[in-house]
């Protein structure tokens, strides 16, 4: 959605996406509403504009023509920065230059870090304006002027980011002129230089929402009302849950008892921790209290990215002052993420290009991970996690005697998080992992296999929560209508009229075939199973039939063929398993006989097993009366 501005500003000048939306995004814009493609319901005068704010976009626009590497390149610059200020915060506070590296580099090739540095998504550029907004709120102390212009324009720019950004720079802002007027000086100094940060402010403000108000309806693109504080619980989901920033950066429930330690024992940088906590319960609330909170189909702890990086300077501060065991088990926590951004930057090959959660998608390609599961999907665990972060901060324990008790504490609480259902996989399974399973089934002829299985009898999942279905980009905009009526030509408004096409039974039968989709290859692993299920009704009094076929050039092969009945009220859910040779592309084929009327199909489903397989392991297909 911040590509496709990008594309726009760079190609057309604009941020009108008429002309860079696809045919088919356009077919569902016209059906299903603008929120299918993310399209704003509130831009004025009939435009097609993102809901999306389009700061990202404008600052990758001018490196669109550079292909990807054009693309990586300011993003790259965006996380760059952001390291840079995290630096800068541990150096203002008096952090030891070499724990201030250390730290500082831990987080930025963390997992988490590292993999929204390389999405193009506005919460890095989010958490590189937050690091030096608060560098320029410590500044003001110093060198007024320098900070005060700094954290002018982290506030300006916030919101062109990302609306969400907004009460962040409302804060910042507050903040500011706090920290003027607490300064040692003369009053005119302190007036003046308020006045200039609310002038720059207000310049900023009448800027944007001038811009704003001439693209939407009320200056904003998004329903804020209907989503400010309408899910409260995801603001405990994003920190404790299994979609939570604690499961991608671990070493975060450390950070956060250090971020307390400093507030309560560091008398000269309370006032700074207090800021960055301030910083953080605003982003918590305004942010995470909707069922958005998870961030969508994003790497996990999207949200909470934006204000991470405020914790890393803190954590410095008291790493460089804790008890040796206190300080192997931050780096511990720290190297996990570390390594996992390692290996995806490794394998990103085999993990389809997809900047996503590593340890889920891993899992699938190495054997050594298939066992791990996410501890976070057990209600307990994240609090307990946090509670045991906090003492190993906190208390002065050192020696042997203190390592022993770590050591067990660990050793426990994975023994007790380690249950082969804690992790809902049927529910968090990426595009990446079910890409994954699609690939690897579809090599494998499932007839003479042998499928072992643990899992409970009770336990069922949808079968496209573990695949992805082949045809899942058609719709009923998108898949051939059938009718038996005589139309002005072979295809009319997405109806093929079976009287006007030629005989093309591909074994010379004399028969008329619809195809319903463009054919497609299934893959090259050779002889499998496969399931397809239809959904639709039939109108009138019409025999269907419904084909599978193989076809090349030199031959075909019938992998199905078989006459479809509708339900008494004419609706049509049905799911079939056969077998395919792989000799050439599958043609999915429909033919209408013995009476008039017409095949109306809305959906099509495509999977690489069959019915055996679906009983065995609990799964479900997508038809009403089998689920």
């Amino acid at each position: 959605h911040y590509i496709i501005q990008a594309m726009s500003l760079h190609q057309d000048g604009d941020l009108e996406l008429k002309n860079n939306l696809s045919d088919y995004d356009m077919e569902r814009i016209r059906h299903g509403g603008r929120g299918f493609v993310h399209i704003s319901r509130y831009a004025r005068d009939g435009h097609l504009y993102s809901w999306h704010p389009f700061g990202i976009s404008l600052l990758m626009a001018p490196f669109e023509g550079w292909g990807l590497a054009g693309r990586h390149f300011p993003l790259g610059m965006i996380a760059g920065l952001g390291a840079g200020g995290v630096l800068l915060l541990c150096r203002l506070l008096a952090v030891p230059a070499s724990e201030a590296l250390a730290l500082t580099l831990l987080y930025t090739f963390s997992s988490y870090y590292g993999l929204y540095g390389c999405r193009a998504l506005p919460e890095t550029c989010g958490a590189a304006l937050m690091a030096w907004l608060l560098a320029g709120l410590l500044l003001i102390r110093t060198r007024p002027w320098t900070g005060l212009i700094l954290a002018a324009v982290c506030c300006g720019l916030f919101p062109w980011m990302q609306t969400r950004f907004g009460p962040l720079a409302a804060l910042g802002g507050i903040l500011v002129l706090l920290a003027i007027w607490r300064r040692d000086q003369d009053r005119r100094r302190k007036l003046a230089q308020s006045l200039v940060f609310m002038a720059l402010g207000l310049a900023a403000g009448a800027v944007y929402f001038l811009v704003m108000f001439s693209m939407f309806e009320g200056g904003c693109s998004y329903p804020v009302r209907d989503l400010l504080f309408s899910y409260l619980p995801g603001m405990y989901h994003v920190v404790f849950g299994w979609r939570s920033i604690t499961y991608m950066l671990p070493s975060f429930g450390w950070m956060t008892g250090a971020l307390v330690w400093v507030m309560i024992h560091d008398r000269e940088h309370r006032g700074a921790a207090l800021m960055a906590a301030a910083f953080f319960l605003v982003l918590l609330t305004t942010s995470c209290s909707s069922g958005w909170w998870h961030g969508g189909a994003s790497p996990i702890g999207r949200y909470l990215l934006v204000v991470s990086p405020l914790f890393v300077p803190f954590a410095a501060l008291r790493f460089s002052r804790a008890p040796a065991a206190s300080r192997w088990l931050y780096l511990f926590l720290a190297l996990i993420s570390c390594v996992f951004f390692l290996l995806t930057l490794v394998n990103l090959d085999a993990m389809y290009r997809h900047f996503t959660d590593p340890r889920g998608v891993l899992a699938y390609l190495f054997p050594v991970f298939s066992g791990l599961a996410n501890p976070f999907a057990t209600p307990w665990f994240g609090p307990v996690f946090f509670l045991f972060c906090w003492l190993v901060v906190w208390l002065p324990w050192q020696g042997r005697a203190a390592g022993l008790v770590y050591g067990l504490i660990l050793v426990t609480a994975a023994a007790l998080a380690h249950c082969p259902e804690n992790i809902d996989r049927g529910k968090a399974l990426t595009f990446a992992d079910r890409k994954a399973n699609t690939l690897a089934m579809e090599n494998i002829d499932l007839a003479p296999a042998r499928i072992l299985v643990r899992r409970k009898p009770d336990v069922r999942y949808r079968l496209d929560q573990i695949f992805l279905n082949r045809l899942a980009p058609y719709r009923q905009e998108t898949i051939a209508q059938v009718t038996t009526r005589r139309l002005s030509a072979p295809v009319e408004n997405g109806f093929v009229s079976l009287p006007l096409l030629p005989k093309n039974d591909w074994q010379g039968r004399g028969l008329r075939w619809a195809t319903l989709v463009p054919p497609f290859r299934h893959g090259d692993g050779g002889r499998g199973s496969r399931l397809l299920c239809v959904r639709g009704r039939v109108d009138g009094q019409v025999r269907v039939t419904l084909a599978v076929a193989e076809l090349a050039p030199d031959r075909g092969n019938t992998a199905l063929e078989t006459v479809f009945e509708p339900d008494a009220d004419n609706s049509l859910c049905r799911c079939l398993d056969f077998t395919i040779e792989s000799i050439g592309k599958i043609h999915l084929l429909a033919r209408l006989d013995q009476g008039q009327g017409a095949l109306r199909l809305r959906r099509l489903a495509w999977y690489p097993v069959n019915s055996d397989f679906m009983r065995i392991t609990g799964l479900t297909p997508p038809c009403a009366e089998n689920q």
